[in-house]
């Protein structure tokens, strides 16, 4: 069985935490795991993206061809990742930029509300990536919030573990994949 992660952003919106976090909960189930960043020079508002591909077999190539899941919190970081989308991939967008989405997109496009949700109910915004992770987490299937949380645990302590929690949380239990 083989995953591949897309997940696209601008510097400072997590996109590099998210797929560390990704590929720790995978290798924490014994997975083969490669994880690869890609990032402008500039550390806050340049693109950023992180492409995840773990493996029950060995990874030949550690690179997405096309994705499972891509998740876009920017638009200007989605037209780069258009040839990692298939058919199948299943596209999350933030749906503060669900208008900006390329008209040919092919694949199933959901606009789900990452950044309100972290504003609203877990008053930061800070925690939008980690929302995130949970609705990826519920569209693959494959690792749970204890793995996760364990990857946290090893960046994360006290009340910030909590809140990451709670918002990984949050996502995998609202989206509906």
């Amino acid at each position: 069985m083989r995953r591949e992660v897309y997940i696209v952003g601008s510097g400072g919106q997590g996109v590099v935490l998210m797929g560390a976090l990704l590929a720790e909960a995978y290798a924490l189930k014994g997975w083969n795991v490669a994880q690869t960043v890609i990032y402008d020079a500039a550390q806050r508002g340049g693109l950023a993206r992180s492409e995840v591909v773990v493996s029950t077999d060995e990874i030949y190539f550690p690179k997405v061809r096309i994705a499972d899941v891509v998740v876009a919190f920017s638009p200007d970081a989605l037209p780069g990742a258009l040839p990692k989308i298939g058919d199948k991939t299943l596209v999350m967008v933030d749906e503060e930029i669900k208008d900006k989405v390329p008209e040919e997109l092919k694949a199933k496009v959901v606009a789900i509300p990452f950044s309100q949700w972290a504003r609203e109910e877990l008053h930061s915004s800070k925690v939008m990536n980690m929302v995130a992770l949970g609705c990826i987490l519920k569209a693959l299937g494959d690792v749970s919030v204890d793995e996760i949380q364990r990857a946290l645990e090893e960046r994360f302590k006290g009340d910030l573990l909590k809140l990451n929690v709670l918002a990984v949380r949050m996502g995998l239990e609202a989206s509906e994949f």
